[in-house]
């Protein structure tokens, strides 16, 4: 599982589409401690999503050759 910390980056980051300056000022952190957590976070996630077998069913997507890598 990841952290409720995690889960707030990756959603301001990524769901909500907001700079690492907004995130920052939302969250009371720097924006390297932002930068930080959202390398960790994807980090934590890829292994989550590595567990759950989930990449390699993406992988095997015709339509997603970029995963393929």
């Amino acid at each position: 599982k990841m952290s409720t910390e995690y889960q707030i980056v990756i959603y301001l980051t990524h769901i909500e589409g907001l700079s690492y300056k907004e995130t920052a000022l939302i969250m009371d952190k720097t924006e390297n401690k932002i930068k930080a957590l959202v390398f960790n976070a994807r980090k934590k996630l890829k292994k989550l999503l590595v567990k759950e077998n989930v990449l390699n069913i993406l992988r095997e997507s015709p339509h997603l050759q970029i995963l393929r890598q």
